[in-house]
């Protein structure tokens, strides 16, 4: 390409390609399936080689298991599937039916917006996570050498509660900005820091009541009396 990249074409029958412009190929009287990949890598074309001909057509996920995920592709094509798969979930990866994460593939990595994609063989993955226990607080705790600038840092937030009134009347960020501050209740909880939660309370009853009883002018919530259900005043 113009800019550098290269990308390999794979089809499923003899085709003879043609420039008619600057940006089109034609490929005229083929029929059957073309894969096209991009090439980061030279070094990668073999293994792209090796497992071309077999693609996915159809992904399902399920969710029987608890803590489980198990993705599902059914495929066309001769050969094994060749599939990206997040660093996350090749630490998920469960050996469930002999899952094979080669290590010759490690190196086959693709950059993307979310971090390295690598290389993974097979049509069915498990991924296993350990139970999480749903607490208010945080699971591991707060190491002791941080707390102190913790509860500097919730004592400025907390103060800054009072002095910057919310000017947002969409339902939405209006509630991302009291949870916001519903956390600092429980952040002081943890660290020890009982003395600014009186604060976060008022706080908190004025914002929430003055969206439900109608004081909040610009946007309160409406009981729906047709449909039943919440609205806002804006939304109505």
């Amino acid at each position: 390409m113009a800019n550098g990249q290269t990308f390999l074409l794979y089809a499923s029958a003899p085709i003879h390609l043609k420039q008619i412009e600057t940006t089109h190929l034609a490929g005229l009287g083929f029929v059957g399936v073309i894969q096209v990949a991009y090439l980061p890598d030279a070094y990668m074309e073999p293994v792209l080689d090796q497992f071309n001909g077999c693609f996915p057509t159809v992904g399902e996920a399920e969710l029987e298991k608890p803590f489980c995920l198990e993705y599902t592709w059914r495929k066309s094509g001769p050969g094994e599937l060749l599939m990206l798969a997040h660093l996350l979930h090749l630490r998920l990866l469960r050996n469930d039916g002999g899952v094979k994460v080669k290590l010759a593939l490690d190196d086959f990595r693709y950059c993307s917006i979310d971090g390295d994609l690598v290389g993974v063989v097979r049509d069915s993955w498990v991924l296993h996570t350990d139970p999480v226990s749903a607490t208010w607080h945080s699971t591991h705790g707060v190491s002791e050498d941080g707390v102190a600038e913790v509860m500097a840092a919730l004592r400025k937030d907390v103060d800054a509660l009072t002095s910057t009134p919310i000017t947002i009347t969409s339902p939405y960020f209006y509630g991302k900005t009291i949870a916001r501050a519903a956390r600092f209740a429980l952040i002081a909880e943890e660290v020890g820091c009982p003395g600014v939660i009186p604060a976060v309370h008022r706080y908190l009853k004025s914002t929430v009541t003055s969206w439900l009883d109608e004081t909040f002018k610009e946007n309160a919530f409406l009981y729906n009396s047709k449909w039943g259900g919440l609205i806002t005043r804006v939304g109505l």
